[in-house]
């Protein structure tokens, strides 16, 4: 080889020594860009991140609201993994960036954002409550959540964790608002607990402190019915109880605790009781000593004698037959009242018509003893689905005055304890605040109104009869103008 040859060979050699030691120092420099992550915590925001491969330190930059460019924040370490910035101010949109370093390489993550929110503050429950209106109409609040405003928060999220009777579980989104207070659900019988976060976007502040911990039961519907065998109450399950209290009152004395029954049993016969005296009940659930609210959760029942209802000898347009002769007329051509008695030689219905063209129903009585009414409602609103109700009636016929109510000298009595069927009670509970009660004598049975609602009072022994008619002064009735026309009388006995 030529001595040009071999200086021409060493002059590669060297090139390819050199190509070969950049080529390693350019893979030995080499860096991953992080992947962040941005929450708000109590003290401010913080950033997140895994450390990528080849890192030998981090800069943090950060870009406020509007500003176009980033300015570094803070030089960290390798061994970071997280940072918190506290000099920050709530509301304000915060845009973060993290760059890895290592010797002349760099890579810089994908910049994120976030509005500064800090946790609502003075998380609390806010009591129900109920009053009276000018009206008497009676009103009720139910209890809410309520918090702080957050400064930046366009919403907020509560969430809802309860116990399973041996841990907590995790808090669940339950519902988005946008004031700082809303209504809250807890199912019966389930210690739970509320969180609320405020809400901006994408940014959701760290939870608020908990609320205490905290139970409800619900109230329960009873249904009372009237057996050869006594009263049968039957009642709705209460979630997450223990046991239930059935409470009875005895004409519409004070409630007093009938029995204390397991959580299983919804239903029981009381089978202590005397026909003519007037029972009304209600159930509460109980747990932990918790008790449930009455709410709707009671009924009134009359045991009345033997049958459902009572009529003397003779034609009248009692209680009973002047709601059916209101019901019928209120009806139009697509509604029908139907009544049917079993024995004729017992119990018969009349029906006349007015001078209005309106029906008057009579039950009349031709003798004593017990037949069954049936009555038919049938509803059909003209597309050929029709609907038939039927009503069964147990009634007696009797040479005796009937009274639909007994008071004592010095006690007082609602509408309600009237015995009469259920229907006709439903009815006189739906318009008690309309009606008008007359007495024949008033020092005998007298009439007074607590919260425009009727009640009698028993003035001495004796024997009154009461009217009953609908108050519908200044009232624009329409098509209902037979309401005006509703009048009813029954008898009342003071012992």
């Amino acid at each position: 080889m030529s001595k040009l040859s071999k200086v021409i060979s060493c002059i590669l050699a060297a090139a390819v020594i050199v190509s070969s030691a950049v080529s390693s120092a350019a893979a030995l420099t080499s860096v991953s860009a992080p992947n962040i992550k941005l929450s708000n915590t109590k003290s401010g925001v913080k950033i997140t991140w895994k450390k990528p491969k080849g890192v030998k330190r981090y800069v943090l930059l950060r870009k406020v609201q509007k500003a176009k460019k980033f300015k570094v924040l803070k030089n960290l370490s390798s061994t970071k993994k997280a940072y918190t910035d506290k000099k920050t101010a709530a509301g304000k949109k915060y845009t973060y960036a993290l760059k890895s370093v290592n010797g002349g390489a760099s890579a810089t993550s994908a910049s994120k954002s976030i509005v500064r929110l800090k946790a609502p503050a003075k998380l609390r429950f806010v009591k129900a409550k109920s009053g009276s209106g000018d009206n008497g109409l009676q009103w009720e609040e139910p209890g809410y959540l309520k918090w702080n405003k957050v400064k930046g928060a366009k919403s907020y999220r509560i969430y809802r964790c309860e116990y399973d009777g041996k841990k907590w579980g995790a808090y669940k989104k339950y519902t988005t608002t946008y004031d700082t207070e809303d209504y809250y659900s807890i199912r019966s019988g389930k210690y739970t607990k509320f969180r609320v976060t405020a809400v901006n976007g994408k940014s959701e502040s760290a939870p608020s402190k908990p609320t205490k911990k905290r139970m409800e039961l619900s109230g329960s519907e009873v249904t009372v019915k009237r057996e050869d065998s006594g009263v049968n109450i039957k009642w709705d399950k209460i979630g997450g109880v223990d046991k239930y209290e059935l409470y009875r009152s005895e004409d519409e004395g004070a409630f007093k605790l009938l029995k204390t029954l397991d959580s299983k049993t919804v239903k029981y016969l009381d089978k202590d009781v005397e026909k003519g005296v007037y029972y009304s009940y209600y159930v509460i659930g109980v747990k932990d000593k918790m008790k449930s609210e009455k709410g709707d959760g009671y009924i009134d029942a009359l045991y009345y004698d033997d049958c459902d209802y009572a009529v003397e000898l003779g034609e009248h347009n009692d209680l009973f037959s002047s709601v059916y002769t209101l019901m019928n007329n209120l009806t139009n051509s697509y509604n029908s009242l139907e009544f049917e008695s079993s024995d004729t030689n017992i119990l018969k219905v009349n029906i006349t018509k007015a001078d209005d063209g309106s029906e008057i129903i009579k039950l009349v009585g031709v003798n004593t003893g017990y037949a069954t009414l049936t009555v038919k409602s049938t509803m059909d609103f003209g597309d050929g689905d029709a609907e038939t109700i039927t009503d069964k009636y147990k009634i007696r016929v009797q040479d005796t005055p009937v009274y639909l109510t007994k008071l004592k000298s010095g006690s007082q009595g609602s509408m309600k304890r009237l015995a009469v069927p259920v229907d006709v009670r439903g009815l006189i509970s739906l318009s008690e605040n309309a009606l008008l009660l007359t007495s024949s004598d008033t020092t005998v049975v007298d009439v007074k109104t607590k919260d425009n609602v009727p009640y009698l009072v028993g003035v001495k022994p004796g024997e009154a009869t009461v009217t009953v008619k609908l108050d519908t002064q200044n009232k624009t009735l329409g098509e209902f103008k037979l309401l005006g026309d509703f009048n009813a009388e029954f008898k009342v006995l003071v012992e």
